[in-house]
């Protein structure tokens, strides 16, 4: 069983290249949020970040190993490929009677990347307890329920007679050029939520020494801030394990 925690800051090692390709920030799950996809990563040379397909990961141990650099790719060149995939930790967790069972915590996979458990604070699901997912927010199960209970009544269709179509005047269009995209530099993205309550394993300091935070220290949502403000979110989480 793979838990979710445990991946993040762990390095990546290419084996047939023997270099570090960087550190894991974030992992994105299908729509569904069935499967973990994508490793997102950023190196400590020039901070971009990169994305790695899961299937290519070859053995998870102190480090997560691939064969080789040939199957990481550029983030910036997958935005398309990225879109609708993401990370639901943090996501509140409600049944269909409403009760509240807190945040999403953590996610148990297999060794084949699929979710096998949620977890919150103080409970874990099955997976097949999981009525659906958004965005935001995870629904249970409370009994025999499924989603198909709660759709809306058939709409009552207008009649035609009451039906205005307006048929739109031809409209010049003239082209425009688009602006020229902006790229900021050296920015790390990284779901910081992931990061609370872990305990740091070093020092964090900005650039003039000034502490950030301590070694023992558990992560707040304070230290995440001034990590943030600091650009010190990829230290925070490479010097960070789940305690």
């Amino acid at each position: 069983m793979i838990q979710l925690s445990e991946l993040i800051g762990k390095k990546v090692i290419s084996l047939y290249n023997l270099k570090f390709e960087g550190t894991i920030t974030n992992i994105l799950f299908d729509s569904k949020r069935q499967r973990a996809k994508y490793l997102i990563l950023q190196n400590e040379e020039d901070f971009v970040e990169k994305v790695i397909n899961l299937k290519y990961v070859y053995n998870i141990s102190n480090a997560l190993c691939i064969k080789n650099d040939t199957c990481i790719r550029l983030k910036d060149e997958m935005e398309l490929e990225l879109l609708g995939y993401y990370n639901p930790i943090c996501d509140e967790i409600f049944d269909t009677t409403g009760s509240h069972f807190g945040v999403l915590n953590d996610i148990l996979l297999d060794d084949k990347f699929n979710v096998e458990y949620y977890v919150s604070k103080n409970s874990t699901f099955d997976k097949s307890n999981i009525v659906c997912f958004n965005a935001h927010l995870l629904l249970l199960k409370n009994g025999k329920e499924t989603l198909a209970k709660f759709s809306p009544p058939k709409k009552i269709e207008t009649p035609q007679s009451d039906i205005v179509v307006q048929i739109p005047q031809k409209i010049a269009i003239q082209p425009v050029n688009p602006l020229p995209i902006t790229k900021t530099p050296n920015k790390a993205i990284i779901n910081s939520n992931i990061l609370l309550d872990r305990l740091i394993t070093k020092n964090i300091t900005t650039q003039n020494g000034e502490i950030i935070a301590r070694q023992n220290q558990r992560i707040t949502q304070n230290i995440i801030k001034t990590a943030r403000m600091y650009g010190k979110l990829k230290e925070l989480t490479e010097y960070s394990v789940k305690s």
